[in-house]
């Protein structure tokens, strides 16, 4: 009797861990110029009775914001672009939304995402390879499911090289968009355009000076200034020698004067 009420009791507790299901996925990838990446993955679950409620909301108050005590209780609660792609995460922050049943996991990736493919002067070159998405491998191939969808938001300076995406992904904007579909080989590219380096032409900023109808009087003005003052370089030197030596001697009476009248 006891081991028939063990029993049913144990398939009760495995009956709940499992009675939670993934209604929708959705995986977001945001990857920086220089590769780096933060991933929000989303999933929308949905329970069978009211008892796999109240035991989430117990596991929901035991495990909090902790990845490693979600991934025990829920298998299918993982990282997809963490250890099992050859990613480690920087840092990772679980929350629950009660309101629309969506448990969602934001981390960090520690190195890039994409794999290097050249650095040039003015562009890089990234790759999005199958190995990133080992998560998704089924007998070699790459399997994405009809409720799951994975977006790669590249940088705003990207360009897509179209024809490495798989029949059936999509772009939008910079976003590459991969839902419900299956492939082989994945090796998506795309390239980033470098900030251009503004460089100081003193030439240039003459020329647009001189070009400029505007600046003309000031030119000739300048031009009369300089004139005068190389013809009458001679009288200017004698003026300023003269006043130089008028103040020095001013400066020598002063001491001289207030010694006579101490005496």
């Amino acid at each position: 009797m006891r081991k028939a009420l063990f029993a049913v009791f144990l398939l009760l507790f495995l009956g709940s861990a499992s009675a939670v299901k993934v209604r929708s996925h959705s995986i977001e990838v945001s990857i920086e110029d220089n590769g780096s990446a933060s991933v929000i993955e989303r999933y929308a679950i949905e329970f069978e009775s009211v008892l796999d409620v109240d035991e989430f909301q117990e596991n929901k108050q035991r495990n909090s914001s902790g990845l490693a005590a979600w991934k025990a209780d829920y298998p299918f609660f993982f990282p997809q672009f963490g250890e099992i792609a050859g990613n480690k995460l920087e840092r990772s922050f679980v929350s629950y939304d009660e309101e629309s049943n969506t448990l969602t996991l934001e981390y960090r990736l520690r190195e890039a995402f994409p794999s290097l493919l050249a650095d040039e002067p003015r562009t890089t070159s990234w790759s999005i390879s199958s190995a990133q998405l080992s998560a998704f491998q089924k007998e070699n191939l790459i399997v994405i499911p009809e409720n799951t969808s994975i977006e790669f938001n590249l940088p705003s300076t990207a360009e897509v090289s179209e024809p490495s995406l798989p029949a059936g992904a999509s772009l939008v904007g910079k976003t590459i968009v991969l839902r419900g579909l299956t492939t082989s080989h994945l090796d998506m590219k795309y390239s980033v355009q470098k900030p251009i380096v503004q460089t100081v032409n003193s030439i240039q900023l003459i020329q647009e000076f001189i070009s400029n109808s505007s600046n003309l009087a000031l030119i000739v003005v300048g031009f009369i200034v300089i004139g005068i003052v190389f013809l009458k370089r001679k009288e200017l030197s004698e003026r300023i020698e003269t006043y130089i030596v008028e103040h020095s001697e001013l400066e020598h009476q002063k001491p001289e004067e207030e010694i006579e009248l101490e005496v």
